[in-house]
């Protein structure tokens, strides 16, 4: 009995140094983020804010009404939600490379705090926070220095993400001037004017529109004055007001500048000296 003891508490000990030499011989396992991976844990749907920081000042992204606002060195509340959506969906599901060995983060070589970097601050449910800093691009690595995330060091994105990052936060903005409006759903228009009244557009129970514009037959120049100054079927009198007969085609081209004209772009907040 003493025997098989031993002998089993002999072959134990084996079994438990083959495996304690088996795990020393291997390579040494990675940290958490050293081998690279997923940025962040967090979903879209965690995300409360981002805070976009660059040298030049900072601009918030932020969950409003069921909606996203821009407020800070860009004060916007025209925020697209579909592109909004895609941003995050491309960060949350954004990817670092290993970590470069022997860097710290943030380190000034790879462009740290640099006059084009950029750094995003996640605001998520419940008061966490995460980091992720952008510095300067690498173009015989194919990818641009990140820090953050939650690694000890530098390390690479693909220049992908970047590129959608490097547009914020013109990148989530309303690309037009307004929501589309279609002119048969409107039943009045007011045309706010710079330095004098607003001119008010309506339509009748028939389908015409009708002018009440400030001034009335007297204010009219050119063709239209000539015209009213001979005839009188092109205006009606309603409640002591003179109401003008209205160019329904242009009336039209009006709606559809002011709602489907696309935006050609946004001037940097540096370069708005006046009022608009």
């Amino acid at each position: 009995m003493r025997r098989w003891i031993l002998r089993t508490a002999a072959v134990a000990a084996a079994v438990a140094a083959g495996a304690w030499l088996w795990v020393w011989s291997q390579p040494e396992r990675p940290g958490r983020g050293l081998a690279g991976g997923p940025l962040f844990r967090a979903t879209v749907d965690d995300v409360v804010s981002l805070e976009i920081r660059r040298p030049t000042g900072a601009t918030t992204l932020q969950r409003q009404d069921g909606g996203w606002v821009l407020t800070g060195q860009v004060d916007d509340p025209f925020v697209d939600p579909e592109r909004a959506g895609e941003v995050l969906a491309a960060l949350m599901a954004g990817e670092g490379q290993p970590v470069l060995p022997g860097t710290e983060p943030d380190a000034r070589r790879f462009g740290f705090g640099g006059p084009a970097s950029l750094e995003l601050v996640l605001g998520l449910r419940g008061g966490g926070r995460e980091r992720l800093a952008l510095g300067d691009a690498s173009e015989v690595a194919g990818m641009v220095y990140a820090s953050g995330a939650g690694r000890p060091g530098v390390f690479g994105i693909g220049g992908g993400l970047y590129a959608r990052l490097a547009r914020l936060p013109d990148g989530v903005r309303l690309t037009r001037v307004l929501p589309p409006v279609a002119a048969a759903d409107l039943d009045s228009l007011r045309l706010g004017r710079r330095g004098g009244e607003d001119w008010l557009f309506a339509r009748d129970a028939g389908g015409r529109w009708w002018l009440r514009r400030p001034g009335g037959v007297a204010s009219l120049v050119g063709r239209a004055a000539r015209y009213h100054g001979q005839y009188g079927d092109r205006r009606r009198q309603s409640g002591g007001v003179t109401w003008l007969l209205a160019d329904e085609r242009r009336l039209r081209e009006v709606v559809y500048r002011a709602s489907d004209t696309a935006v050609a772009g946004f001037p940097a907040p540096g370069e708005i000296t006046g009022p608009v």
